[in-house]
């Protein structure tokens, strides 16, 4: 089931931003920078996925409903470009005073579709105002095409990775719709804390997403793991020791498959997929599996990951433990961050963000007919 429509090696879509820049450069010298924001239907979301320059983080992470962009919106229902000759004419916009902060003065915004489907924009911006002409803005049309084949390329890897992942684990003997609700949970947690934690770890947007998207495909495994071993982090004796290390076996060995199925990319949304299942149960203490690793050895996907799946089962109900309190939650994992086993940067992000994490839960509640326990 091998899938070539996407680059079987690719460097990250910021990497492949800034290549396409400084070819665009040679055509139109005045272009300073090139980025992509993706449109997200469901949400109705404009948000930014890719950008090509790599000291800009204040520019990253940024969205906002697409029918409140004005000029945007029309731009995209009749695929005009939009040209700013001077940000100063519209610096009430908070997104703009960050562009103007950053010495950009002019903009143009390149609607992209696929197959007549409005998909994102791309984002020029330069230095110096009324630098976009359209003339000028032809002949860089293939390179148009090019970012827009990159994103492409971005979503079909990891759409098949979803997919896949997917299918395995619905076919799962423990598969039930509380499996699922937690999936969808485990997305949303390990998306906050990456989009917290992002500045610090130089996390691109897609980064940020694709830890959140492989954050709900976590325990690809037909084995389930006890939730005092999930919440303590520490095998007890040699049987549970064995236990979880042939999960994080099978965990390992589906995500391997999946991947040689969708024909080995080498490709950064691959790589985090199999951190994450890699090295979920390692500690920072050195104390975890299946290697030992600590610290900054251990991926920032990984630890996320392992800090939202550990909140996750301690606010639900299990047969040998009701859930607990948000606030509750919280404090208990500051005794893991105490003890050296989770991340405390992690546990922070979700600290900061109770009120959104009871929106989650309440969007995702648990099915309590299915667990038994009613």
């Amino acid at each position: 089931m091998a899938h070539r429509s996407f680059y079987p090696f690719a460097k990250s879509l910021n990497e492949q931003m800034q290549t396409l820049k400084n070819r665009m450069q040679a055509h139109l010298p005045c272009v300073d920078r090139v980025s992509f924001a993706k449109f997200h239907p469901k949400q109705g979301l404009l948000k930014s996925f890719a950008e090509s320059e790599f000291d800009t983080w204040c520019l990253a992470h940024h969205e906002a409903p697409l029918r409140k962009l004005h000029h945007l919106s029309i731009s995209a229902d009749n695929a005009i470009p939009r040209v700013v000759n001077d940000l100063n004419d519209i610096r009430h916009c908070p997104r703009i005073k960050t562009l103007l902060k950053q010495g950009y003065h002019s903009s143009v915004a390149i609607p992209c579709y696929d197959r007549q489907t409005f998909t994102g924009f791309v984002f020029l911006n330069a230095i110096q105002p009324n630098a976009f002409r359209a003339e000028a803005l032809n002949g860089l049309k293939p390179y148009f095409d090019m970012v827009q084949f990159a994103v492409e390329s971005e979503d079909h890897v990891v759409n098949a990775i979803e997919l896949l992942a997917e299918k395995v684990q619905n076919l799962l003997p423990s598969y039930s719709p509380e499996v699922y609700s937690h999936s969808k949970r485990m997305g949303m947690y390990a998306q906050l804390i990456a989009a917290r934690l992002a500045d610090r770890h130089h996390l691109s947007d897609e980064m940020v997403e694709q830890i959140g998207m492989f954050a709900r495909y976590h325990a690809l495994s037909n084995i389930k793991l006890p939730t005092d071993l999930i919440c303590n982090r520490r095998c007890k004796n040699a049987e549970q020791e064995a236990f979880l290390s042939e999960h994080i076996e099978q965990c390992v060995e589906t995500a391997d498959n999946i991947v040689e199925r969708i024909g080995n990319p080498v490709h950064q949304s691959v790589t985090i997929f199999q951190q994450i299942m890699a090295y979920q149960y390692e500690n920072l203490d050195g104390s975890g599996y299946p290697y030992g690793l600590s610290h900054c050895d251990i991926p920032i996907s990984a630890q996320i990951v392992a800090t939202a799946n550990v909140f996750d089962v301690m606010t639900t109900h299990h047969p040998y433990h009701q859930a607990w309190s948000i606030p509750y939650a919280l404090l208990e994992l500051e005794k893991r961050v105490y003890q050296g086993l989770l991340s405390n940067e992690c546990v922070n992000a979700l600290r900061d963000h109770q009120a959104y994490l009871k929106q989650i839960i309440h969007k995702y509640p648990e099915h309590y007919a299915a667990m038994g326990l009613m």
